[in-house]
C-alpha cells in the first residue's frame, strides 16, 4: 500500500523513487490527511492544466498554500482563472513573446558577460550562486523595474525564505521573516516610484501604475506580489536547470564531448534537464466542479497536485524516461506547463540558459564538477541543488 507525503524526509531529501510507483498503482493518488488528490502520469496532468471547468487556480498552486494552508497573499494573475486571468496577465505577456525576448538577446550577453568576467580569474566557482542566480535576477529585475542594489537584497532574503530545515514542514521561522522583509522593501520602492515623476520607463512597475483593470488601479500590495511572482519565478528555473545541466553533462562525458564539438546542442540539452530534473515537483488546483478520474470522483473543495517532475518521467509518452539523452525530441514537452498558466517567462528563461551554458562552453569547456562540494536542496516543492561547485584551466 503507498503511503506518500511530500512531507516525509525522504521526499524532502529528494528521493523521488516514489513517483514510479504512484504512476503505476495509484495514478489518481489521495491523501486524507491533506484531503488532496496527487496525479503522477503525464496525460492527467496536461488534462487538469488545461480544465478551466473543473479546477482552479484562485486558492493557491504551491504546497505551502494548497498543503498547509499559507495565505496567498493579494491577488495576481498567477492565482486568477478565467476570464480576470487574460486581462492581469496580457499587461506584460507581450514583452514576453518570443520575438521579443529574441531581441533582448544583446543585452542579456552583457548581463553575463558581468557576472562572469572575474569568475573565469579564480580557476574555480559555485555555479549557482556566484553566478546563474545573480544574472537571472539582475535580468528579471531590469524587466520589473528594480535597482541592481535591490535585487541583491532581494536575492539573499529570498535565499533565506526558500531554507527548509529538517523536521521543519512548511516555511522556517526565518523564512517567514525574510518574506516580510522582503514584501517591506519592495512596497517602500513602489511607494517612491509611485510618486516620483515618469520617466518614460516601459518596465513592468511602470505599466503596473499606470494600469487600469476591472475598473481600477492596483494598490501598493498588489504590485508587490506581482514583484514577488516575477522574482521567485524568474529566480528559480535557470539557476536549478544550468547547474543540473552542468552536473548531468560531466556525469556523461559522451555528451559533453558532443556539446563541446557542438554547441548548437545546448538548447536540446538544457530542455532535457528541464524533463529530466524537472525543479518543480508539483503545482496544484482546487475542484470546482466534480470530476472522474480512473472510477473516483473528485469533490467540490477537494485540493489537487500535479506531479509535474513525475509526469516528465511518464514510460507511456517518454521512450527509456529514466535515461538522460540530449538528443531526445521534447518539442511538445510539458516543461514549462501548458494553458493559460504556462510560465509567462519560458522564453526569456531559455534564452538566459542557452546564453549562460553557451559562455561556459566557450570559455571553459573542459569544466569539471567538484562532486564533494554538491549541496541537495531539502524542500518538498522545488528539485534541485542548493551549490554545485566547477574547476577549471582557463
Amino acid at each position: 500500500m503507498i503511503d506518500f507525503d511530500p512531507y516525509k524526509e525522504d521526499f524532502m531529501s529528494g528521493d523521488r523513487s516514489i513517483f514510479t510507483q504512484l504512476r503505476e498503482e495509484e495514478p489518481a493518488y489521495y491523501s486524507e490527511k491533506y484531503n488532496c488528490w496527487f496525479f503522477s502520469r503525464y496525460e492527467d496532468v496536461k488534462a487538469i492544466s488545461t480544465d478551466y471547468e473543473h479546477f482552479s487556480v484562485e486558492k493557491g498552486v504551491t504546497t505551502s498554500q494548497l498543503l498547509l494552508g499559507e495565505p496567498t497573499g493579494a491577488e495576481t494573475f498567477a492565482l486568477m482563472d478565467l476570464p480576470r486571468h487574460k486581462s492581469h496577465r496580457s499587461l506584460i505577456q507581450p514583452e514576453y513573446l518570443r520575438g521579443k525576448i529574441s531581441e533582448f538577446e544583446p543585452r542579456a550577453k552583457e548581463f553575463l558577460i558581468d557576472f562572469m568576467a572575474p569568475l573565469l580569474d579564480k580557476g574555480n566557482f559555485e555555479v549557482i550562486h556566484d553566478l546563474v542566480l545573480p544574472a537571472s535576477l539582475r535580468l528579471v529585475s531590469s524587466f520589473i523595474g528594480l535597482p541592481d542594489s535591490l535585487a541583491k537584497k532581494v536575492r539573499d532574503l529570498l535565499r533565506i525564505y526558500w531554507t527548509r530545515k529538517p523536521g521543519q514542514i512548511g516555511t522556517t521561522e526565518e523564512g517567514s521573516k525574510a518574506m516580510v522583509e522582503l514584501i517591506s522593501l519592495i512596497m517602500q520602492f513602489i511607494k517612491r516610484r509611485r510618486n516620483a515623476p515618469k520617466d518614460g520607463e516601459k518596465d513592468h512597475l511602470s505599466i503596473w501604475l499606470d494600469a487600469e483593470v476591472e475598473g481600477r488601479k492596483y494598490s501598493d500590495e498588489e504590485i508587490a506580489n506581482l514583484v514577488m511572482t516575477m522574482i521567485i519565478g524568474g529566480s528559480d528555473t535557470v539557476p536549478l536547470t544550468v547547474s543540473n545541466t552542468l552536473l548531468l553533462l560531466d556525469k556523461n562525458p559522451i555528451f559533453k564531448k558532443a556539446v563541446k564539438e557542438d554547441p548548437s546542442l545546448i538548447p536540446n540539452a538544457y530542455s532535457e534537464t528541464i524533463r529530466y530534473a524537472h525543479p518543480n515537483n508539483m503545482l496544484g488546483r482546487t475542484v470546482i466542479k466534480d470530476r472522474k478520474f480512473y472510477d473516483k470522483t473528485l469533490k467540490v473543495g477537494d485540493k489537487v497536485m500535479m506531479l509535474f517532475a513525475s509526469a516528465l518521467r511518464d514510460p507511456r509518452v517518454f521512450k527509456k524516461p529514466d535515461q538522460y539523452n540530449i538528443y531526445r525530441d521534447i518539442s511538445s514537452a510539458i516543461t514549462f506547463g501548458i494553458g493559460i498558466h504556462k510560465c509567462v517567462g519560458e522564453h526569456l528563461a531559455r534564452l538566459e540558459g542557452r546564453v549562460i551554458l553557451e559562455n561556459i562552453f566557450k570559455n571553459i569547456p573542459n569544466y569539471q564538477v567538484n562532486y564533494d562540494g554538491i549541496k541537495y536542496l531539502y524542500s518538498e516543492f522545488v528539485k534541485g541543488h542548493s551549490a554545485v561547485p566547477i574547476f577549471f584551466n582557463n
